[in-house]
């Protein structure tokens, strides 16, 4: 409906149902149907969607309850100058419901970070606009068997790019998270050849490597990029000035466009290099 404050007026408008057809008919005969909730009203706020999936016949399939910060609503109202919190429409929590509709089966759950504080803000953390908004933790707990995992992720702050450095995931363990199962470590191109604002490819991957619980390397594969050399591995880039609205600044002496042009996966034993192979 039409929502107004502040001598303004807007229209408000939600899905509130998807419907699948088998072939492309119409009315009744979907073949599947997805409703969501409707929680906001013109002064409540409910913080969360539930979305309902329905078989043919109607039956009740799956039902899930997704939560958010924020208010879609209230966003229709913020000024020209005003910036929104940072944690506003971020999904903090799902809940996953077998097909009787109530009985819980598995929780999610999310924990979000500023790459860093405003610094010129002067109002509270928890409204103040965002910063390179990132995904510090996921929490999945089976409702059924109490089991908890979890997921932690680190970032490279050497440059402020939000790149994800680091993934620690940890195995189920019973009413609690449990031991940490395995690591994967990266590291990215910084240079500025790449990451300034000329070029602005700031998220090259240079090494990916996975260990174990115990922090041994299992796994290892680098990457090299735009090696244009002749050789017998590499090619040179090819001169396609007869192309339509060709840029002459990007001609065959442009290099740094940031294409694989070579990958190695390395053979480790106990956490030992013991032979590779490039493609």
């Amino acid at each position: 409906g039409v929502v107004s404050g502040l001598a303004e007026k807007h229209v408000y408008r939600r899905v509130i149902e998807r419907r699948v057809y088998p072939d492309g008919g119409r009315g009744s005969s979907y073949a599947s149907r997805m409703t969501y909730s409707r929680p906001e009203t013109s002064t409540i706020n409910a913080g969360y969607i539930s979305t309902d999936q329905y078989s043919a016949s109607g039956t009740l399939l799956t039902r899930a309850i997704h939560y958010f910060y924020g208010s879609a609503r209230a966003s229709f109202f913020k000024q020209p100058t005003e910036y929104p919190a940072w944690t506003d429409s971020r999904e903090y929590k799902t809940e996953l419901f077998a097909s009787d509709g109530t009985t819980l089966l598995r929780r999610v759950e999310h924990t979000f970070q500023q790459r860093a504080a405003v610094s010129w803000w002067t109002g509270g953390s928890s409204t103040a606009p965002p910063n390179d908004v990132r995904l510090a933790e996921t929490v999945t707990t089976l409702a059924d068997t109490n089991q908890v995992s979890k997921q932690s992720f680190g970032y490279d702050d050497t440059v402020p790019f939000n790149n994800q450095n680091n993934v620690k995931e940890y195995d189920y363990g019973s009413g609690t998270v449990g031991s940490l199962v395995r690591e994967t470590r990266t590291t990215y191109l910084t240079s500025p050849t790449y990451t300034g604002t000329s070029v602005h490819v700031r998220n090259l991957p240079t090494q990916v490597s996975i260990f174990d619980g115990a922090g041994v390397e299992r796994a290892r594969t680098s990457y090299e990029y735009d090696n244009y050399a002749a050789d017998s591995n590499h090619a040179a880039l090819l001169h396609r000035s007869s192309i339509s609205g060709f840029d002459s600044a990007f001609n065959t002496s442009y290099t740094t466009r940031g294409n694989v042009t070579a990958a190695t996966r390395y053979l480790l034993s106990s956490g030992t290099v013991t032979g590779s192979i490039s493609s």
